[in-house]
């Protein structure tokens, strides 16, 4: 079952892909999920207005580690003129794809006319693909929802669309916008997408285990397997799934020292990319992840967002985890 994935040029690792999600997947989530067996990572979405105005929170999303590689980054907006300038920017800062998103249902990015919106509008979004395409050396892939609601179902659409355009492949998830996360993501469609479709398609909903990746591979065909939200404070899920999909035993739940190594590397790496405040800020919620199942894991996530010293975090994590010490190598290289 396990096999490698090309997108373009590039030929992945595995079948395995990190899926973008908003105000999680930061540049430590993106190298851990990676260093579990991740062949690709992909950014948390990125205004494409915010790039082009080279805001500096955007600019430092949308890096990565050089150990975390190879990585795409995902944009949206509204404009093809404008995301066409941020691809070509985000291309020369490093990425090695370029994800465009059509998925998102958040009510601030649909009002924007971005993400899923750009379901309702087929028209834009193929011009969209168009310029964004002729502007890039990189891969352009694009991830989408099934279609904006239940009586506009347009992913097989989209998909001709994305391969005459010239994309390198398509994520699917197969709910559609007016869904949000509610419901079951209908594996049928992608079937059905795949079926017709002339490049690699992802399935991406609802694979929360390894049993569920080989499900969505062997029910629907797809070439790869994109995980969310099972691998919020759960990195480990990857090992698990690269495992299964190679055909070996599943590895053992992480142990306490593992989970607390794994946070603690989180924080490091965030550490050498923001500025003290902005790192622990954005850390400290990441932690009230990994200790999801610790005995008082409520109180312990109020404490941990009172909490802003670094060498305190540290002696709290090691106390929580019951963990002398964690021990683990962190990879190095130089930040951009």
């Amino acid at each position: 079952m396990g096999r490698v994935i090309q997108i373009g040029a590039i030929k992945l690792r595995n079948n395995v892909i990190a899926a973008p999600m908003a105000g999680i997947t930061d540049v430590g989530f993106r190298y851990l999920a990676s260093k579990m067996g991740a062949a690709l990572t992909i950014t948390e979405m990125a205004t494409s207005r915010g790039i082009i105005q080279g805001h500096h929170r955007t600019l430092r999303m949308i890096a990565t580690h050089p150990s975390a590689r190879p990585y795409a980054v995902q944009i949206f907006g509204d404009d093809p003129e404008i995301m066409a300038r941020a691809a070509a920017i985000a291309e020369d800062m490093g990425a090695d794809i370029i994800d465009l998103n059509a998925a998102c249902p958040v009510k601030k990015v649909i009002r924007s006319g971005s993400g899923a919106f750009l379901l309702r509008d087929l028209d834009r979004l193929g011009r969209m693909l168009k310029e964004v395409r002729k502007v890039l050396t990189v891969p352009l892939t694009l991830k989408i929802r099934s279609g904006w609601d239940a009586g506009s179902i347009v992913a097989c659409e989209v998909a001709k669309m994305a391969s005459d355009e010239g994309l390198a492949a398509l994520t699917l998830h197969p709910r559609n916008a007016a869904q949000g996360f509610s419901g079951s993501a209908d594996w049928n469609l992608i079937r059905e997408t795949v079926a017709i479709s002339k490049i690699p398609v992802i399935a991406s909903g609802d694979i929360a285990s390894p049993s569920d990746a080989l499900g969505a591979l062997d029910s629907t065909g797809c070439a790869g397997v994109m995980i969310g939200r099972a691998a919020i404070g759960n990195p480990f899920i990857f090992r698990e799934v690269t495992a299964a999909l190679e055909g070996k035993a599943t590895p053992p739940p992480p142990t306490s020292n593992e989970k607390c190594a794994a946070a603690l590397e989180h924080l490091d790496i965030m550490l050498q990319w923001y500025e003290h405040k902005s790192a622990v800020a954005l850390w400290r919620k990441h932690l009230t992840w990994y200790v999801r199942g610790l005995p008082d894991a409520a109180k312990l996530r109020n404490k941990i967002f009172t909490m802003w010293d670094v060498e305190e975090l540290r002696e709290m994590t090691l106390n929580v985890f019951k963990s002398e010490k964690a021990v683990y190598s962190l990879a190095g290289g130089a930040v951009p």
